[in-house]
């Protein structure tokens, strides 16, 4: 059985809310050590891979391995009607395999609330993932930076168009995007970035819906890290502590040589333009 108590403030709960740009549904694994949930978006282009250990929890108890899917959306309107200070009671479990049972205690102890919420079948959100040893080898290039910065790139691409580029150099993380309305050129310094490493020059394709919804879930955070490769999706994460982590990946989209060159060349002579 698993039974875990929480308030309405915990990056759990914040996180959930954060997701529901990109999926509605998604797949938990729960053991001893905390959650795992993955979620893959309809259109099969962005996956979402979170680790909550147990120690983010007010109390955790799980005296043994469970999986079940949960409906994201309705979970977050039911939890939306707790009050700010109710301590929240999620259980699963105990011979009913079919619903959660979430319940509000008031801090005073006088009043609770619980609802039993309808679980779904979640095994197409499950998806094959490396362990972290092996996933961290298949990037050459690696940026750690504030949240609030990456989310504020993504947002001026997402301005100008669907499609954004982004360049690892030895100078440092070039942004750019150019469409119908304009075009936008936004570089951070190696020695303006946390974090740098590379191992060799990198370029990626991705669209700026995802990118977007991806800095705006890292902005729960102070940091975020971000992974490049040539032949992997790209990789954002945020630590959340204890070992935990929030991960997205976004499979990159084709562009020719000559459209990346001119992006490149635009970094020169654009200004930057962003609202």
């Amino acid at each position: 059985m698993l039974e875990l108590k929480l308030k309405k403030e915990n990056p759990f709960l914040k996180v959930l809310e954060a997701i529901l740009d990109l999926v509605d549904e998604a797949s938990v694994d729960c053991s001893s050590k905390g959650l795992k949930l993955q979620a893959i978006d309809t259109e099969l282009v962005a996956i979402i891979s979170l680790h909550f250990p147990h120690e983010i929890f007010d109390a955790y108890i799980c005296d043994e391995k469970l999986s079940m899917g949960i409906p994201i959306d309705d979970m977050v309107k039911v939890i939306r009607c707790a009050d700010k200070d109710d301590t929240i009671t999620i259980k699963f479990g105990d011979g009913n395999l079919d619903t959660i049972t979430l319940s509000f205690q008031s801090p005073v102890g006088n009043d609770t609330m619980a609802y039993d919420l309808r679980l779904v079948d979640a095994n197409d959100q499950h998806f094959p993932i490396p362990d972290w040893q092996v996933l961290e080898s298949k990037y050459q290039a690696f940026v750690e930076m504030p949240s609030a910065d990456f989310m504020h790139a993504c947002k001026c691409l997402s301005n100008i168009d669907y499609d954004g580029d982004i360049f690892v150099t030895e100078d440092g993380l070039l942004f750019c995007a150019s469409g119908k309305s304009g075009r936008v050129s936004i570089k951070y310094k190696k020695e303006a970035i946390t974090e740098f490493s590379m191992e060799e020059e990198v370029s990626m394709t991705l669209d700026t819906k995802y990118m977007k919804s991806f800095a705006k879930m890292s902005t729960l955070f102070d940091q975020v890290r971000i992974f490049f490769s040539r032949t992997q999706p790209l990789m954002v994460e945020s630590k959340i502590g204890h070992g935990g982590y929030l991960r997205y990946f976004l499979a990159p989209k084709t562009k020719t040589e000559e459209e990346s060159r001119t992006c490149v060349q635009l970094a020169v002579c654009v200004v930057r333009i962003c609202s």
